[in-house]
């Protein structure tokens, strides 16, 4: 592509929420700087070409569309499950988007569609004008955040510790004591949403702790390095995305594993953030489940941190003589103060 967009806004709503009217007054109010790209055009074409229909009456609003929804929805589905970047680069060839400086995408509907214009440079086949062009969206996107009016958030606290230390049993009681002004955020949600999206695996199946995870961690920790060598706080970034995380007050970061994580989020949030490093010993975290894996122990996302020495709280997790839940008693405190403040 010749010429680069400056500007992508990303448009989501329920049916009949009301996008085509604004992304059409946005257009109208931008001019011929903006192009309104419509991910289901082409989805909408392809289908009515393939089944003989009437590609007009797809598009409008009428009972013509309603007839075949069901069935438009199962073989786009199936088209996006060998592809599911398919029909976002076909609306960007569809409508000549690369003419325009600015993108307004209409009707975002799926986590994939998000993630293709996030993730445009962990996709192979996309050249280095794609990373350069998803390099200036992210650049946007950040300037957006830096603006924002939202006092949000107002404390962090980042648990860090080895596999099986209990960080995410202790992040889940911290949740649970705080209630509803908190939010659990995992840096790795992200890097398992990309690289099941990238290689067609099952993202549910990735969040857990069974064997499905663990059979291929070294094949993902390798493409996570990749793309941290370019970006390293872009997973942290998109962690915050994915979960909504400036509608909360309390951030709880409940796997903080490496040094461009940390950084991250001091040089943002600075006195806001309280960091914890949760310790287990070996028979601890065996007992619980932990193998030991070459490739994986001595890796950046377990040993990264091994020399840190600021961490504000120290807690030894090991179980009914060491329980981590009574330590984090000052953290509860601390949750409580910012409420009152």
């Amino acid at each position: 592509m010749s010429e680069l967009p400056k500007l992508i806004l990303i448009f989501s709503g329920k049916r009949k929420s009301g996008k085509d009217y604004i992304t059409d007054l946005l257009q109208e109010k931008l001019g011929d700087i903006a192009v309104i790209i419509r991910l289901s055009g082409p989805l909408k074409q392809c289908f009515a070409t393939t089944h003989g229909l009437d590609y007009e009456q797809l598009l409008s609003a009428g009972e013509y569309k309603e007839k075949y929804r069901v069935a438009m929805l199962e073989w786009s589905e199936a088209i996006r499950r060998e592809d599911y970047t398919y029909f976002c680069k076909a609306a960007i060839s569809k409508y000549s988007a690369e003419k325009f400086p600015v993108w307004i995408i209409s009707d975002a509907r799926r986590l994939t569609d998000l993630q293709f214009f996030r993730y445009l440079d962990t996709v192979e086949e996309w050249n280095e004008w794609n990373f350069r062009w998803f390099y200036r969206f992210k650049l946007f996107i950040d300037s957006v955040q830096n603006f924002r009016k939202m006092d949000n958030p107002s404390l962090v606290f980042m648990l860090s510790g080895k596999r099986k230390s209990g960080k995410d049993f202790l992040a889940d009681y911290l949740k649970d004591r705080i209630g509803d002004r908190a939010i659990i955020i995992r840096i790795a949600a992200p890097i398992k949403l990309s690289y099941a999206n990238h290689l067609k695996l099952d993202f549910k199946r990735l969040l857990s702790s069974d064997s499905y995870k663990e059979d291929i961690r070294i094949e993902m920790l390798e493409y996570q390095n990749k793309i941290m060598a370019k970006d390293g706080a872009f997973f942290c970034r998109e962690a915050i995305r994915m979960y909504s995380a400036y509608q909360f007050p309390i951030w709880i970061v409940s796997d903080l594993r490496r040094r461009q994580e940390l950084n991250f989020f001091r040089e943002m949030f600075k006195e806001k953030v309280v960091t914890i490093r949760i310790h287990a010993s070996d028979i601890t975290r065996i007992n619980r489940g932990w193998i030991r894996t070459h490739g994986v122990n001595d890796s950046p996302s377990e040993c990264a941190l091994d020399s840190e020495t600021t961490w504000n709280y120290r807690i030894t997790n090991n179980g009914a003589e060491e329980d981590g839940r009574d330590q984090l008693e000052p953290l509860l405190n601390l949750a409580k103060e910012n409420a009152c403040d």
